[in-house]
C-alpha cells in the first residue's frame, strides 16, 4: 500500500507541475497585455516598467499612454529593444530622445536617425555622430529638415554630402532604402 500512495502522490506532483508552468505563462501573458494597452493606467505602467521580462518593458516602452518620466527612465534600458520602443514612441518626451541619441549601441542611433517624428535638435546630433550609417540613417529620414541637411553638405562622407546638397538644392523627396 506504500508503494501505490507514493505512486499516486508522484503522479499528483507530475500533474501540478505543468499546470502551474502554465499560469506562470498566463500571468504573463496578462502582463503583457496589460503593458501594451492605452486604457492601462499610468501606476499600473510605471509597474510594468519594472519587469524582470524586457517584452513587458518594451511594450510599456511602446505605448503612448505611458507617462514621460517613464520613457525616459525606459531610454536608458539595458536591453536595446526596449531603447528603440522608446525612440519610435510619438509620445516619448525631448529628455528620452537626448538619451537615445547618444546611445552606445549603433542600432538604436540608427533608429532614431530614421524615425520620422524624430525631432530637429536630435536629427542634427546624430547627423554628426561617428558612425556613417547613422548618418545616412538621418539623410534618410523623410522628416529631415533643410536645417540638419545643411549640417550634412558638411559631412566628411563625400557621398552623404554629396546627396545632402543634392537634397537641399532639389527640394524633393528623400533617398529611398
Amino acid at each position: 500500500m506504500l508503494k501505490s500512495i507514493d505512486y499516486r502522490s508522484l503522479l499528483l506532483l507530475m500533474l501540478f507541475i505543468p499546470v502551474g508552468s502554465i499560469g506562470a505563462a498566463e500571468e504573463l501573458s496578462v502582463r503583457s497585455r496589460l503593458a501594451g494597452l492605452p486604457s492601462t493606467s499610468a501606476a499600473k505602467l510605471t509597474e510594468l516598467a519594472n519587469a524582470t521580462e524586457f517584452e513587458i518593458r518594451q511594450k510599456v516602452a511602446s505605448n503612448r499612454k505611458t507617462p514621460p518620466a517613464i520613457l525616459e527612465k525606459l531610454a536608458a534600458d539595458t536591453r536595446p529593444e526596449v531603447r528603440i520602443a522608446v525612440a519610435t514612441n510619438l509620445s516619448a518626451p525631448l529628455s528620452a530622445h537626448k538619451i537615445l541619441a547618444s546611445d552606445k549601441e549603433v542600432q538604436v542611433r540608427s533608429v532614431m536617425g530614421r524615425f520620422e517624428y524624430a525631432p530637429e535638435e536630435i536629427l542634427a546630433v546624430l547627423a554628426v555622430d561617428t558612425i556613417t550609417d547613422v548618418r545616412f540613417e538621418v539623410l534618410r529620414n523623410p522628416g529631415v529638415t533643410p536645417k540638419v541637411l545643411q549640417l550634412l553638405t558638411q559631412d566628411s562622407n563625400p557621398d552623404i554630402a554629396q546627396i545632402a546638397t543634392q537634397l537641399l538644392n532639389q527640394g524633393g523627396p528623400l533617398i529611398e532604402d
